[in-house]
């Protein structure tokens, strides 16, 4: 990409002069030499968003446990490279605007903050392309074999292309230190590969959203939950698309040798400007949309989202009905009763079988029945009961 700071800093191997001040008099002053101030701020604020960012990430996988392996440790090298990235162009433009070192010295900062920044954009890419499909892959059961073949190629050709853009970059950069002051730049190689990078860039961000595509449409053919996640991987893909089309136009304009608002000052190419914060937002925009997927609710639960077959199904009863309330008083009561009647104990006995004739209870007047009196072998009819009751 086109190297921050370079739009600020100025390309000349000039020097100004060294020093120490106690203040920066002439900080931002309007000169070519020097970093108009839009550009300071743009590096202070997204420094302060990729700040926040990054501590919101630590309660984003504290809520939602299901985010834990996308927003792991390529998301957090990605953001670390650009805060970096940040931190470093913002030490080296104050020391280039209050004149502590001389001015050559601020393309040894630009070699620094221009390796985490490229860096910073191919993990980036790593993420979207190989984090956000594998993720994507979780309910579906894994990562299929041709996910990890088009991966490897495509990341694996993007890195090589890294590589030689940032050694390039930081070659010509270094030409203008005053190590390399007596070595030839080659700005002009730079620039096509710049464009031929920026270019297969753009191809691998739509190659990624294909898969992307191609696994949401699996998902819903399951009955995965998906609302909402084809959005977010849309507007991922749209974010990437803008940050990475809008440097692409710089380094197709630095090739052509049509530079934007040409024949204006330098603090009032307000393009330029434009461009570094519309780059700069999409980029925190990318890291924040595939926290979104990260998050989403299709992920919660990915081994109860995978259909089961059907014999390990567990089988299913009719419900047997019940008996109403009042027949159930009734059959307790009966059930009572019965149990009442098989285990009296001798009052209740005494007092329940009371013959109601003789006023006898029922066992003493089968005793007195049990024993009959014989005359001649003729039964005779028991005494009555006035006689032998001796109560």
């Amino acid at each position: 990409m086109a190297p921050k700071g370079g739009k600020g800093g100025g390309g000349g191997g000039g020097k100004s002069g060294g020093g120490i001040s106690a203040s920066c008099p002439g900080a931002f002053k309007m000169s070519y030499l020097s970093t108009p101030i839009p550009f300071f701020v743009s590096y202070c604020v997204f420094f302060l968003v990729i700040l926040f960012i990054m501590i919101g990430i630590g309660k984003v996988k504290k809520n939602y446990p299901q985010s834990r392996k996308l927003l792991g440790g390529v998301y957090g090298v990605a953001q670390l490279c650009f805060l970096i990235g940040y931190a470093l162009i913002i030490i080296a433009t104050m020391l280039k605007e209050c004149a502590t070192t001389d001015y050559s010295s601020y393309f040894s900062w630009q070699i620094a903050f221009g390796i985490f920044f490229r860096l910073g954009y191919f993990i980036l890419l790593v993420v979207f392309f190989w984090g956000v499909n594998s993720h994507l892959a979780v309910p579906l059961g894994g990562t299929p074999t041709y996910y990890k073949i088009i991966s490897g190629v495509v990341l694996g050709f993007i890195g090589i292309l890294t590589v030689a853009v940032t050694g390039l970059s930081a070659y010509n950069s270094w030409t203008a230190t005053d190590a390399g002051s007596n070595a030839e730049s080659v700005i002009s190689p730079f620039k096509g590969l710049l464009v031929a990078y920026l270019v297969f860039f753009l191809l691998s961000i739509f190659a990624g959203f294909a898969l992307m595509v191609v696994s949401i449409s699996q998902m819903r053919s399951k009955g995965i939950p998906t609302h909402g996640l084809m959005g977010w991987a849309g507007f991922a893909t749209f974010c990437m698309f803008i940050w990475v089309l809008f440097y692409l136009v710089e380094a197709i304009a630095a090739v052509m040798d049509k530079y934007f608002d040409q024949g204006k000052a330098w603090d009032q190419q307000r393009t330029y400007q434009a461009f570094e914060y519309i780059e700069d937002l999409f980029q925190a925009l990318s890291f924040i949309a595939i926290l979104c997927i990260a998050k989403h609710r299709a992920f919660a639960n990915p081994a109860a989202a995978v259909p089961q077959p059907m014999y390990n199904a567990a089988p299913t009863y009719q419900s047997v009905p019940q008996q109403p309330e009042y027949q159930k008083e009734a059959v307790a009561q009966q059930q009572h009763v019965y149990q009442h009647q098989q285990m009296p104990n001798a009052q209740n006995q005494q007092y329940q079988y009371l013959n109601p004739a003789t006023g006898q209870p029922y066992y003493y007047q089968q005793q007195q029945q049990q024993q009959p009196v014989y005359s001649n072998a003729v039964p005779m009819s028991a005494p009555s009961p006035e006689v032998t009751n001796s109560k």
